[in-house]
């Protein structure tokens, strides 16, 4: 690579949350109030995408370098059976587009899954059962699937939401894509234990350590980085295989961190089926230099100067 692993993982850890970390509820209500005028109004099924968001320039296919629009996007994508989209978790922007890619790439051709990296497979069954139910088309509130759904408060409902409810009311599969909460626990004891082995190479480690350790400003103690790279990789790496065990053609939804080609979910797909056509969008802040070795399409939105994350 052209580029230090240093350099890459400093920008990064500039762009997404970090992976398995809540939003911080002042940072969701203060950024949902920023983009209230440009969001669709909930009584159209279908909305358009704001002016904002489709100018020329901002979406790109890094392939070649040159900008797209959001109808050639789709074009593209619908010939991918796997296809990964990255997020910075708390820009309201970046859900905007995921509900719109989500309707709008069925129009292209069925969705076989969706995957989300803020459903555990411990909350399965409800999604199943509520998914059955919500077949009948009963008159509910999006509150009331909040509830029955088990969703994490990590994942606020003012940004989730409208995806959840348009996922689970559909009749493709939704699928849990990230780790129980009592996974990372033991993970991290086993860590702690002596078990330091890695799964994935020493070049990635080195990216996704810098990239936490970055994160952290610097100030995290060895023993944390590495406990805390552990349990990345070990997310990726269930990721990749809920997204190839999906009926074709899926979709995962899930951070940046997870997204990107040089050390996240991509990297496992490899492993797993390194056959497999693959795409990866990421859909990040304005201002960000993201290549194609980060994602084959890359979709800028206005940066939120005052997003706070943990």
């Amino acid at each position: 690579m052209k580029t230090s692993a240093c350099i890459k993982t400093a920008f990064l850890a500039c762009i997404f949350l970090l992976v398995g970390c809540a939003v911080s509820p002042t940072a969701t209500q203060n950024n949902a109030q920023t983009v209230k005028s440009s969001l669709p109004n909930p009584s159209f099924p279908k909305p358009a995408l704001p002016a904002l968001l489709t100018q020329t320039g901002v979406l790109l296919d890094t392939s070649t370098g040159k900008a797209i629009t959001p109808d050639e996007l789709l074009e593209q994508l619908a010939s991918y059976p796997r296809i990964v989209v990255g997020e910075k978790h708390d820009n309201p922007y970046h859900h905007q587009i995921e509900l719109w890619l989500v309707q709008q790439l069925e129009q292209k051709r069925p969705h076989g899954a969706v995957l989300l990296e803020m459903i555990n497979p411990d909350q399965q069954e409800k999604v199943n059962k509520v998914k059955s139910w919500l077949q009948g088309n009963p008159i509910v509130r999006d509150e009331r699937i909040k509830n029955l759904l088990a969703w994490q408060q990590g994942w606020p409902w003012e940004l989730y939401g409208r995806l959840a409810v348009e996922l689970v009311k559909a009749p493709y599969p939704l699928l849990a894509a990230n780790l129980n909460r009592s996974e990372i626990d033991q993970a991290y004891k086993n860590h702690l234990a002596g078990d330091k082995t890695s799964i994935v190479s020493d070049e990635i480690k080195k990216q996704i350590d810098a990239t936490i350790k970055n994160s952290h400003g610097g100030n995290i103690d060895e023993a944390r980085l590495s406990a805390m790279s552990k349990i990345q990789q070990l997310r990726d790496r269930r990721m990749a295989e809920q997204l190839m065990k999906a009926p074709s053609p899926a979709v995962l939804f899930a951070g940046g961190y997870h997204a990107v080609k040089i050390m996240g979910v991509p990297q496992h797909v490899k492993k797993i089926a390194p056959d497999t056509r693959l795409a990866v969008l990421v859909i990040a802040e304005q201002g960000v230099n993201l290549t194609n070795e980060h994602a084959d399409f890359v979709w800028f939105t206005p940066k939120l100067t005052e997003n706070k994350t943990k």
